[in-house]
């Protein structure tokens, strides 16, 4: 029987089949995808744009670790540790081609060209990235403005004038630094008016304003509290983090940012 030309009708029908795009493209992934063997090493692409699990971080490296009697690979990411993670993701079904790229690691093909794959350790370059990650936050652990009580955060705050710099990043290995300059330096005395906790409760705190209540809480009878802006450009993994912020004694507690009084060691400092 020979097959008529479709109408357009008919044509949208096919299309619109359960499955059928769906199953076409997995087919097209499959042929693409058959010939990788485990122990492969390589990057994923989108749109030009590696994929990561931390948006404008480092990209992610993946590790062919199984694949089936059907040639359908198999994928692992290789975490910070420089181990294999958990998660299991079908490269043919979930990364198919042509919307993604894959791109093999440079050192898994110089071992190729060099005819040493042996000897080639994909684990090798981020169990040495995590050695670099691990000493840039010990030398940072000495920068940090934590202290363990409020008295001593309060001291240490109440100490800034106009000019004084400070720092914070994304990670405790300094990826991400942000230069903080102080702008404005308010002290006086702590306001003990009451004040209605909000305006649906009549319940009645201490302190004239929010701030004003945790100095009360704290048992400062001194108030201070700081402008801080980012007066460089910020860098991509921060874009969406304000310029300006004003703070007191309790941003130099455990919990929230971590404010550095010098600027951050990052992995290529402590190489």
């Amino acid at each position: 029987m020979i097959q008529e030309e479709l109408t357009k009708e008919d044509k949208d029908r096919v299309l619109n089949c359960d499955y059928y795009q769906l199953v076409k493209n997995i087919m097209k992934s499959h042929e693409t995808y058959k010939n990788f063997k485990v122990g492969d090493v390589f990057f994923i692409k989108y749109n030009k744009v590696y994929v990561s699990r931390i948006y404008g971080g480092k990209r992610d490296k993946f590790m062919v670790f199984y694949k089936d009697e059907n040639d359908f690979v198999f994928i692992k990411r290789i975490n910070a540790n420089g181990k294999l993670g958990k998660e299991v993701q079908c490269l043919t079904t979930q990364y198919p081609s042509p919307t993604y790229e894959i791109e093999p690691d440079p050192e898994y093909l110089d071992s190729i060209l060099f005819e040493n794959e042996s000897e080639y350790d994909p684990l090798k370059a981020e169990k040495e990235l995590n050695k670099l990650k691990s000493r840039a936050r010990r030398k940072n652990k000495k920068l940090e403005l934590i202290f363990d009580n409020d008295a001593e955060a309060f001291n240490a705050i109440k100490q800034f004038k106009v000019g004084d710099v400070i720092y914070d990043t994304k990670t405790t290995y300094g990826e991400g630094i942000m230069e903080w300059t102080v702008t404005k330096v308010i002290k006086r005395k702590t306001d003990y008016s009451e004040r209605k906790l909000n305006s649906w409760s009549n319940k009645v705190v201490k302190g004239a304003t929010y701030e004003d209540s945790m100095h009360v809480l704290s048992g400062l009878s001194d108030f201070c509290q700081i402008d801080i802006e980012c007066k460089h450009e910020k860098p991509k993994s921060r874009k969406y983090s304000s310029k300006k912020r004003t703070i007191n004694f309790s941003a130099f507690k455990k919990y929230g940012n971590i404010y550095y009084k010098s600027k951050p060691y990052t992995i290529d400092d402590v190489q």
